[in-house]
């Protein structure tokens, strides 16, 4: 993970987020597991992360493309250059029918905002324990788990980010590469 990437801290941020939404839904099912009729709920993200993360990876697909682009017409102008020759590049070398139009306007994926809908949103969860015949569906034992679970999980993102800002902080100061 490059601790000093824009992505990865704002894909870090938005899963904490989510997952502080998660325990506090694990709290309400917890405090509610004698409630009768209590439904249980939570939070489901991580479909809606990999959304943004395949998106983000098709960016960097697209520029990596329009470099090769970029560098490939420029040997092919040192070398008509070194001919004596005049390089005149054409749509299709500069790679317009692909990743632009004749314009040169900017491919609008790469303009893409991926984060702007991510809802991390507590949910009733019908389906994840039989119901007791109060009409409650909670399971303390497996809330409980799950509880552990999901605070390991942010502590381990917490972690991730104070790394990546100690990095920061490091090459502010001028100790880090």
């Amino acid at each position: 993970m490059d601790f000093l990437s824009k992505r990865s801290m704002d894909v870090t941020a938005l899963a904490m987020d989510a997952l502080s939404a998660r325990h506090k839904a694990l709290a309400g099912n917890i405090a509610n597991a004698n409630t009768p009729g209590y439904k249980r709920v939570d939070v489901s993200f991580e479909g809606q992360l990999q959304g943004i993360l395949s998106k983000e990876y098709e960016k960097d697909d697209i520029k990596a493309q329009n470099s090769q682009i970029a560098m490939n017409n420029h040997y092919r102008e040192v070398n008509a250059t070194n001919l004596g020759l005049k390089y005149t590049p054409n749509a299709q070398t500069l790679g317009l029918d692909n990743y632009s139009n004749a314009s040169n306007s900017i491919n609008p994926k790469l303009l893409e905002d991926n984060y702007k809908d991510f809802n991390a949103q507590i949910m009733p969860d019908n389906e994840f324990a039989m119901e007791k015949q109060n009409g409650n569906n909670v399971n303390i034992e497996s809330e409980m788990i799950e509880s552990v679970k999901t605070g390991t999980q942010y502590s381990a993102l917490s972690q991730l980010m104070e790394k990546g800002f100690r990095g920061v902080q490091d090459v502010i100061r001028g100790g880090g590469a």
